[in-house]
């Protein structure tokens, strides 16, 4: 006879359980994500160029004063040498700029990508995070470039309230449309 306090085991396959469903097969989701890359590649353009113009350590190579003086430091002195444009006050001036630029998109990239993931694993909103995200995108691409003509504490902080603003908005969003499944 069977025993029948035995609890019965339930297996489930991945087919039954589609946590997504639809959601991330909707066009505004892949518009979305697509912003979100296309300020990573923005992104990547500003780091890479700013190894054109230095490494940041652009004025340690004139250190008379310096209390170290080893046998490396000499050695890396001399083997420098090809690079004494990066030395220039052009160079130094469009390194910092670019570096201030880079440094801002990485923020502004980070900032964008955690709230699109809680959207994403929320299954929040689809089209109005989809203009969000592009408006976002824009925005810091207008933003970067006033970083290499200017470089003003308003500014910044103008642009920062905006976009944290955006950013505020989309995970607002996610929590009110998304987490359905749990309530």
């Amino acid at each position: 006879m069977g025993d029948t306090n035995k609890p019965e085991t339930i297996y489930y396959e991945l087919a039954d359980y589609d946590y997504f469903g639809d959601f991330i097969t909707s066009s505004y989701v892949k518009g979305y994500w697509t912003a979100c890359y296309a300020l990573c590649l923005y992104w990547g353009l500003f780091w890479f160029s700013r190894h054109i113009f230095g490494d940041g350590n652009n004025r340690m190579f004139n250190r008379q004063e310096a209390v170290h003086n080893l046998e490396s430091d000499r050695n890396r002195n001399n083997s420098r040498q090809h690079l004494a444009w990066t030395n220039s006050s052009t160079a130094i001036d469009i390194f910092t700029r670019l570096n201030r630029t880079c440094n801002s998109l990485r923020d502004l990239t980070l900032l964008l990508l955690s709230v699109l993931v809680i959207n994403t694993m929320a299954r929040g909103g689809k089209r109005s995070i989809m203009i969000l995200a592009w408006t976002y995108f824009v925005i810091s691409i207008i933003w970067s470039i006033f970083e290499m003509i200017s470089s003003h504490h308003l500014a910044r902080l103008s642009f920062s309230i905006v976009l944290y603003g955006i950013c505020i908005t989309i995970g607002a969003i996610a929590f009110q449309r998304g987490f359905d499944e749990f309530d």
